[in-house]
């Protein structure tokens, strides 16, 4: 239980931080659907959007570089909710 409270506020954490930094930045990261309708959106017109317009799923546009030295190995040490979190924050910009 102690591992989900810590995932659940790390992520409230990002979260917040993630939507102050994608209003002042340039370029914050995008989703589109599945099914490849409709445009790009935002991770907060995602979330709360469910599913897209044509039903699909939202994925990022985009995904950063995982290389084994800066994110696999030291990865391999993590608990699960450290390992989830490490992996949100990659996406959620």
């Amino acid at each position: 239980m102690r591992n989900l409270s810590f995932l659940a506020g790390r992520i409230v954490q990002h979260f917040d931080s993630a939507m102050r930094r994608a209003a002042s930045s340039s370029r914050p990261m995008k989703y589109k659907s599945t099914r490849g309708g409709g445009g790009e959106y935002t991770f907060e017109e995602a979330l709360f959007a469910g599913y897209a317009p044509d039903g699909g799923l939202f994925v990022p546009i985009s995904l950063p570089c995982i290389t084994a030295n800066e994110h696999l190995i030291p990865w391999s040490k993590l608990t699960f909710a450290e390992l989830a979190y490490s992996i949100i924050v990659s996406v959620v910009e």
